[in-house]
């Protein structure tokens, strides 16, 4: 099978995406991914025990809805109802999230991805146990998982798209998921960071938030914010064309956009490699647009006019306060509204009462 594609424009049209709408049989699924090597036993028994626990899931789901709806019908008439409610409530949700993670890991949906990686000259993989890159989300938490991986080079940038889940907490752990894209750049670059400007901690699927001391003011306006460490400001700005600028302004609508090393990310909160050609097609798309800039790019000069120890001396990024979960964040918020509404109102009310 060929490893790279590089189409000669920057339609993401010129990829051959009919796989991905083309119907599967379970039988044809089943029999693609059959083989003897030891390592595709092992994953097809990982993948299996997995889909033998959300089926189970399923199973206790549906037996609290039927049992919430027996004891619905058979309770008296005076009697509240809060028991059948919450069984039936509780069965209906086990059952769409066990159905939603068998319909995204199956056989069938993998198969699609593996045969739109082999019609483009991709490689597929349906499971990596391992973080593989230095990002943000890929050094935070334990238990990494990389799972329905594409991998290719579009316009000689090896690329890779996939879905990560990771462990993160403490003794109340917790599993998160995460779409991402990985693109190679040709030499190794500041940490950088690019968020929606509109709202910046509440859309980052980062689990670290920049401090605000590390925005660079590169002319972008409120489109979004970059991120660098002090004293990289010269390289952010450099990167950061009118073509850069306009390219990240729409790309920060649907990504978070990290730059360690010699990669580049592009990370979102579902997922990314699916079985649907629309969101592939605009996907396949955003990669040529950055490839096409990081090509032309005038950063790389700006790099090599810099000392050799110049990525060496950078301090790390600084994080805010709260930034380690944007979660905690609008609790902290909405804690702190409610208690000054109850500050404001509770006077009134004794002064009502008195």
């Amino acid at each position: 099978m060929p490893t790279t594609t590089e189409p000669e424009s920057g339609s993401a049209t010129e990829f051959d995406l009919s796989a991905l709408s083309a119907p599967v049989g379970r039988r044809a699924a089943r029999a693609f991914f059959d083989s003897d090597d030891p390592a595709m036993i092992q994953l097809e028994e990982q993948v299996m025990g997995r889909h033998r626990r959300y089926r189970i899931f399923a199973i206790v789901g549906v037996v609290a809805f039927l049992m919430g709806l027996a004891l619905h019908f058979c309770l008296p008439l005076d009697d509240d109802g809060r028991l059948a409610r919450l069984l039936i409530g509780c069965g209906l949700l086990a059952i769409v999230i066990s159905v939603f993670q068998l319909r995204r890991t199956g056989a069938m949906r993998a198969y699609q991805i593996a045969r739109f990686a082999e019609a483009n000259g991709f490689r597929f993989s349906h499971l990596k146990q391992s973080a593989g890159y230095e990002g943000m989300l890929f050094t935070t938490g334990w238990d990494h998982h990389r799972w329905m991986t594409v991998n290719g080079t579009i316009r000689g940038r090896p690329v890779e798209f996939g879905n990560l889940t990771f462990t993160q907490g403490g003794a109340r752990h917790y599993t998160r998921m995460r779409g991402y894209i990985a693109i190679r750049l040709p030499a190794r670059l500041p940490r950088m960071l690019i968020t929606a400007g509109s709202n910046p901690l509440f859309t980052t699927t980062i689990p670290d938030y920049p401090h605000r001391d590390d925005l660079v003011d590169v002319g972008q306006g409120r489109a979004f914010r970059l991120y660098a460490p002090e004293g990289a400001a010269v390289i952010a700005r450099a990167l950061c064309t009118a073509d850069a600028v306009a390219l990240f302004a729409g790309l920060a609508k649907r990504y978070t956009i990290e730059i360690t090393g010699d990669m580049l990310f592009l990370t979102r909160f579902r997922e990314v490699s699916v079985g649907r050609a629309r969101q592939w097609r605009r996907q396949l798309a955003d990669v040529q647009a950055l490839t096409r800039m990081i090509g032309v790019s005038d950063v790389w000069q700006a790099m090599r006019a810099q000392p050799k120890r110049f990525l060496a001396q950078l301090p790390e990024m600084r994080q805010h306060f709260i930034s380690r979960s944007p979660v905690l964040t609008a609790l902290i918020l909405v804690a702190g509204i409610v208690a000054i509404s109850v500050l404001i109102v509770l006077p009134l009310i004794i002064m009502e009462f008195t």
